[in-house]
């Protein structure tokens, strides 16, 4: 379960996304990131989520920006790694499943996805989430 996230593509294609700069969601990312997409849904109405494609564009841009930079200060008062809760595993046994997070790549990531909103916003561009 990964989400891409990148420029619409403007090309004539098959691939919806602007390879030049993509971040990449995974499965503990994606746990960890679920309040704040929750919260962007409630403002904006927008979906985001692994299974789906989503567009954001104009004024939800901006509300996704703010909402990336208090998400951001969450993670800098994390520690240097975490585990998250990802699934639930039913069979043979119930069993939850973590994923380790470390501050600094979220971070890393996290700034990737500032940058690529930053830019959509500026180049009056859609930022395209890339579902499976």
């Amino acid at each position: 379960m990964a989400l891409d996230i990148g420029l619409e593509s403007i090309e004539e294609g098959t691939d919806p996304l602007d390879r030049t700069r993509i971040v990449s969601l995974e499965a503990g990312e994606m746990a960890f990131l679920y309040e704040p997409f929750q919260t962007f849904f409630a403002k904006t109405g927008l979906v985001i989520e692994p299974y789906e494609d989503t567009r954001i564009s104009g004024e939800d841009l901006k509300i996704f920006e703010r909402l990336l930079l208090v998400t951001m200060r969450v993670v800098e008062s994390r520690p240097d790694q975490w585990e998250e809760f990802t699934e639930l595993q039913y069979h043979p046994q119930e069993v939850k499943i973590f994923t380790t997070l470390f501050r600094s790549e979220l971070l890393q990531k996290l700034s990737g996805l500032l940058e690529l909103t930053r830019t959509a916003i500026a180049a009056q561009r859609v930022l395209f989430f890339y579902g499976d």
